[in-house]
């Protein structure tokens, strides 16, 4: 059962929240200034972002009560429960611009993906805090990360989503970095990436995705059609200069 300590809230890091919050306040400035003038119907969408603050504030209070030595216990029930979630998408998910993401809970759009991202760190930080390994990691003793990184991340690219699912592989990699592994796993690791990557680039990525990244790298090579967005952030920035051009 999960236990709330309430010395955890004692020994806050109070400067740690001020700057939050100081951040989430830029965030709604800026989002009013570029939505100004609002319009006359529809929620303006800096306060739509506002009520996501205040619901997502609610939540990190209640997770910094519980003690994370709990998660050990739960962290395999939350995995099994958001990969449900992300299979389910497939077959009930609702699908907009092409992706099926999102699962329609009627007041808003639940995206399991996002959960992932969580998931799968808590996951991995207990796994690997429960195994002790004296000489470094060996492949075999990596199956069963690898295999809990990668049911997540196949079922967001079916979705398809390639960068939630990109951005797993990262968390992946940078946290198995960081515990103790033979160095023969660091060069297997290493080459089979740069494999996967060639193999992804002609077999698996589509040419709206290898378009993406292409503009992405090279945003002046298509100034006017795909690299445009790029392009005008970067004259925004010059125009602006350092402080700007009036807020509104």
């Amino acid at each position: 059962m999960i236990r709330f300590d309430r010395r955890l809230l004692a020994h806050f890091d109070w400067w740690l929240l001020i700057m939050f919050l100081l951040v989430c306040a830029m965030a709604l400035f800026n989002l009013y200034s570029a939505s100004y003038p609002p319009k006359p119907y529809g929620t303006p969408p800096y306060l739509k972002q506002l009520y996501f603050f205040l619901m997502g504030f609610a939540a990190i209070l209640v997770i910094l009560a519980v003690d994370y030595q709990e998660l050990h216990f739960w962290n395999y029930f939350f995995y099994v429960f958001v990969v449900g979630l992300l299979a389910a998408i497939l077959i009930i998910g609702k699908t907009a611009g092409g992706a099926q993401r999102w699962i329609s809970l009627g007041f808003f759009n639940l995206q399991p993906s996002e959960l992932a991202k969580l998931m799968l760190v808590i996951t991995l930080a207990s796994y690997y805090s429960r195994k002790e390994v004296t000489n470094g990691y060996t492949i075999r003793q990596l199956v069963v990360p690898i295999g809990l990184t990668l049911a997540p991340f196949v079922l967001i690219l079916l979705q398809p989503d390639l960068g939630t699912a990109l951005m797993l592989g990262i968390i992946f990699v940078s946290m198995t970095v960081f515990v103790k592994l033979r160095f023969s796993v660091y060069a297997i690791l290493g080459s089979t990436s740069i494999a996967m990557i060639f193999l992804a680039w002609e077999k698996m990525l589509k040419p709206y995705q290898k378009q993406r990244i292409q503009t992405f790298l090279d945003p002046e090579k298509d100034p006017m059609g795909h690299g445009y967005q790029i392009m005008q952030s970067k004259i925004a920035v010059g125009s602006g200069g350092r402080f700007g051009k009036g807020y509104l």
